[in-house]
């Protein structure tokens, strides 16, 4: 006869994972770059549901009260140039390296409900979309976080191995580009992205509606989308003719205000 856990013995595996992504945060940050492999297994074990695979987050039933922090710069698929939302761009002497972007954004931010962040669009090198569970699920299932695959999907050999996102450095030996996994690096933001959402999760709040504010999903395909709003983003007639071409689902608009005097910005349907 098959045992089936208890509540508190999953939530012991939760706390599990996050320190296994704690500890591997520290090891990356220390260099050790290929630990990005155990972040994206750890995230998939907690995040990753389906019809034969239950995530932790599913059972430990956190669907309706979990909101995660979405990091991202604002997308828009009207940029002429790649997109690459969770990174930014560092020169090293003669070499250029994409580094996280941890915590220090000027930009605005949200906090979204999880299937509107796990499919988020982190990345457009203009022939294809990925998200964070792209990105996640290629790095755990196919890139030696839980298994080696003798293949890659294209769209993520494009951005990992033929620098799709089109970034280069001239040097004496010509153009040469970034120096890291930019996927890697995305791993490891979204790691940040997890921890800071935990961090407010048993937080209390008040939460105040805005009704006036419209907030909608885009999708650029069945599950890819990017967060949008006819409110509070001013753009072009040409931008705004590109964005009608995507589906939309509305959103609605909240600001949570925490006892310890944190805001956040939040999108829920």
């Amino acid at each position: 006869m098959k045992y089936k856990q208890t509540r508190d013995e999953l939530l012991e595996q939760w706390d599990d994972q996050i320190g296994f992504i704690k500890r591997s945060c520290k090891d990356y940050d220390a260099g050790a770059h290929s630990e990005a492999k155990r972040i994206a297994t750890s995230i998939r074990v907690l995040f990753h549901h389906t019809r034969n695979s239950y995530s932790l987050f599913n059972q430990l039933g956190y669907t309706n009260n979990f909101l995660f922090w979405s990091s991202a710069c604002l997308y828009t698929p009207s940029n002429l140039l790649s997109s690459w939302s969770l990174l930014s761009l560092q020169m090293n002497g003669t070499e250029m390296l994409y580094i996280p972007l941890f915590k220090e954004i000027v930009s605005r931010t949200f906090f979204l409900e999880l299937d509107d962040w796990w499919n988020e669009i982190i990345f457009d090198d203009k022939q294809f979309f990925l998200s964070r569970k792209d990105v996640v699920l290629a790095v755990s299932n196919k890139d030696g976080g839980a298994h080696v695959d003798p293949e890659f999907d294209e769209s993520y050999a494009c951005i990992t191995k033929r620098n799709s996102l089109r970034h280069f450095i001239e040097t004496n030996e010509g153009s040469v580009p970034p120096k890291n996994n930019p996927i890697y690096v995305s791993i490891r933001q979204i790691a940040c992205e997890v921890l800071h959402s935990c961090e407010l999760f048993k937080e209390s709040f008040t939460r105040i509606p805005y009704l006036d504010r419209k907030f909608e999903m885009r999708f650029a395909d069945e599950n890819r989308r990017f967060k949008w709003s006819t409110t509070d983003i001013s753009t072009s007639d040409e931008t705004k003719s590109i964005i009608s071409s995507y589906a939309s689902k509305p959103r609605k608009y909240f600001i949570d205000r925490f006892d310890n005097g944190i805001r956040r910005e939040v999108i829920t349907q």
